[in-house]
């Protein structure tokens, strides 16, 4: 009969490891970056997560092959200013 035994957990020495997925969030070259769907390992006791190395080394791959933005980029990327005209055309917001 095959083993299903889940690897401990290393934080609290409790808990098991249960396999999933979940959201990695970082800031890369200062640039916040959320990857859904990430392979990873759960606590089922204290919560810690481990992601898979595989997964991380391909992340960081992708990002590294974008680069930073330029700063013509971050120049266009700001929203534009509101027109006068349409906040003036609003009805009046009635309190309750």
């Amino acid at each position: 009969m095959a083993s299903t035994a889940t690897p401990s957990c290393p934080r609290c020495q409790i808990g098991h490891l249960q396999v999933g997925s979940a959201t990695y969030s970082c800031v890369q070259q200062g640039v916040f970056l959320s990857v859904p769907n990430v392979p990873s390992w759960t606590c089922d006791i204290c919560q810690y997560r481990e992601f898979d190395f595989d997964a991380l080394i391909r992340i960081e791959a992708l990002v590294g092959q974008l680069g930073p933005a330029s700063d013509a980029d971050l120049q266009t990327a700001k929203r534009p200013p509101v027109d006068n005209e349409v906040i003036d055309k609003r009805p009046p917001r009635i309190k309750p």
